[in-house]
């Protein structure tokens, strides 16, 4: 038997503009779909989570004190410690990873001593022996620390033997090798304002330091909060971009080259009025210009590269208009860093904040403006209101997590559940620059689109995080090539790695072996990575400075007039026999070179490089380049 067929009711739906009919049944899937969309989303797992409790972490409230910290494998065992003081007569403690997602205490300073009061905290290598060393900045009239690491964890103080307990107001600070002599410097922000001052600090070799700050033209008055080597103007020095809390315009000290800096704030559009308390920097649309991130109170600044004007973009006139342009507004915002927390290549931004809850702006990777997912994330329930901030990947699994730091909350740690695109860990050790090649600017290449990175020491606001750089990559399965642009100008070509992974680069060595003296025959030793069966060249200059600019960003350190450096590439030269090569299949390559038996050479010095060629990897057809190495005949 056949059922007669009942008519649907229909429903009337409002639009703007008119009305449509929608049947009764339709309508229902419709409102039933929506019911179960809303419900699915209300179950989605938040991406942060606080683990304090799970992980072992117990870092108590120090009111008064906006205490910092700093995260590194200060035990040398393979994973991230962290490095927490607790301010005034609290003990400073290393919390030791265990491996597995827990930490457990080890006491470094014990507490009811001197009394202290704890700022900025960062970790380096500064004496080159494979281990991390830790500044604490102090402030109200104390002396800073430097804690010297035996290797195993264990700390002295030796900041006033090694020339650095200075009396002040210290409340940042960031190494890098502003001389590239290999040694790591130190800058220090002081927040004072009764008339504070940048405080320069030149590694004289094996961690002991001196003050350049007057010779050097960084002393300018300000009251500072955070400052960051890095560099801005892209010529392979390191430039200190230090900004300024209501005292005084941001500055961006160039490094010249000679030891002295400039301030190059006013002609690049940075030098702005603001109560500046981080800085963080990343190339926000992967198009190989950096850009830069201050907070503030509410209008922050951010300051996107234009290359057509050689500057920073503008908007209205006003220092926050870039910033409300890209969607990012809000806040009494402290700490904050660019990062890519769900791996899908593009660079997001979280700052948090002090009088309520940080906030995290998701990045697109192009010029629209970013979104915000502070409470959809999770954000907002794993991190309270808090001033210092890290960027870490405490546990190893390839997705960035976020510590904070305060005396209202302590210290607390929110994991990064995951779930994105692949990702890579780069993790690099100098053996011609400073060990921890601060400086290193990376290069990821993927299926058409660059993503760097640079290694800086100070980003953010009081905490060192993670200095292992992270590049999220979306859907790429291979990395087509990673080039490596250490800090003393050499370059480095990896290819065809495999994703999520962390893999570390020894910077290639590159020696000069011989007496040296008038009349002896020597030899340039150097194995670049990946380069068997590529032709080289080898050359030597009495100077390095200007550099012959490659179309690429990159720079081959020798003057193209240089007299010696056009002698040694003439066939018949007298210095090098031959001047070229080819890579072998295994083993350093070798070139020799003389040195003409003359007595008055005694004392003369010159530069000596190297490279590989490869026409398929650049305009300029150089691929790897090692030095430049100075060299002294005795």
């Amino acid at each position: 038997m056949t059922l007669p067929q009942r008519p649907c009711p229909v429903a009337t739906v409002e639009h703007v503009g008119g009305t449509e009919s929608m049947p009764m049944d339709h309508r229902i899937v419709f409102f039933v779909c929506l019911v179960l969309q809303f419900a699915l989303r209300a179950q989605t797992p938040p991406q942060f989570v606080n683990v304090n409790a799970s992980a072992g972490i117990a870092l108590p409230p120090s009111l008064g004190v906006n205490r910092g910290a700093a995260w590194a494998d200060f035990d040398g065992d393979g994973d991230l410690d962290l490095f927490a003081p607790e301010g005034v007569s609290a003990p400073i403690r290393l919390w030791v990873n265990q491996g597995n997602g827990t930490f457990t205490p080890q006491v470094v300073v014990p507490g009811g001593g001197t009394s202290r009061l704890d700022q900025g905290c960062v970790a380096a290598d500064i004496d080159n022996d494979g281990d991390q060393d830790v500044f604490l900045c102090q402030g109200g009239g104390r002396r800073c620390m430097l804690f010297i690491n035996d290797g195993t964890g264990s700390f002295i103080n030796e900041a006033a033997a090694r020339g650095v307990d200075w009396l002040g107001f210290g409340l940042a600070a960031t190494f890098g090798d502003y001389d590239r002599d290999g040694w790591l410097d130190l800058f220090v922000s002081e927040w004072n304002f009764g008339g504070a001052t940048h405080r320069l600090f030149h590694n004289d070799g094996g961690g002991y330091f001196t003050d350049v700050s007057v010779a050097a033209g960084v002393d300018l008055s300000g009251a500072s909060y955070a400052a960051m080597f890095c560099d801005v103007d892209r010529d392979g020095w390191q430039d200190i971009f230090a900004t300024r809390d209501a005292t005084g315009n941001n500055v961006i000290f160039r490094n010249q080259g000679d030891g002295t800096f400039v301030d190059i704030a006013p002609a690049l559009g940075a030098s702005h009025h603001l109560a500046s308390m981080c800085i963080t920097v990343g190339d926000l649309h992967n198009d190989g210009d950096w850009d830069y991130f201050i907070s503030n109170i509410n209008d922050h600044d951010l300051l996107v590269w234009d290359s057509s004007t050689q500057s920073f973009q503008s908007s209205g006139g006003v220092f926050w208009g870039v910033a409300q342009n890209y969607g990012i507004t809000g806040g009494w915002a402290w700490g904050g860093q660019f990062f890519d927390y769900d791996n899908d290549g593009n660079l997001d931004l979280y700052y948090n904040c002090i009088y309520q809850f940080g906030r995290l702006f998701h990045g697109s990777g192009t010029t629209q403006p970013f979104v915000e997912v502070s409470a959809a994330s999770g954000v907002q329930s794993a991190l309270p209101p808090s001033y210092g901030l890290a960027v870490v990947d405490y546990d190893d699994d390839g997705n960035l997590d976020l510590f904070s730091s305060s005396g209202q909350s302590g210290g607390q740690l929110a994991r990064n559940l995951g779930g994105g695109g692949h990702w890579l860990r780069v993790k690099l050790e100098g053996t011609i620059c400073n060990r921890d090649a601060i400086g290193a600017v990376v290069l990821a290449r993927t299926a058409g689109t660059t993503r760097r990175r640079q290694l800086l020491s100070g980003e953010s606001f009081l905490c060192q995080g993670d200095r292992r750089l992270h590049f999220g990559l979306g859907t790429a399965t291979v990395v087509d090539s990673l080039e490596i642009r250490w800090p003393d100008g050499s370059v480095s070509v990896l290819e065809n790695l495999a994703v999520d992974q962390e893999i570390t680069v020894v910077q290639p060595s590159f020696q000069v072996v011989g007496s040296l003296t008038p009349g002896s025959t020597n030899q340039l030793l150097f194995e670049p990575l990946g380069d068997a069966g590529r032709g080289y060249g080898v050359l030597l200059t009495t100077t390095t400075s200007p550099p012959v600019a490659l179309s690429d960003g990159r720079f081959l350190n020798v003057w193209s007039g240089d007299a010696l450096a056009n002698a040694v590439v003439q066939p018949g030269n007298p210095f090098f026999g031959p001047s070229s090569g080819v890579i072998p299949p295994t083993g350093p390559a070798t070139a020799y070179f003389n040195i003409p038996n003359l007595p008055w050479l005694s004392g003369f010095g010159s530069y000596a490089l190297a490279f590989t060629l490869d026409p398929l990897y650049s305009p300029s057809q150089i691929r790897s380049i090692m030095g430049p190495q100075f060299v002294v005949i005795p």
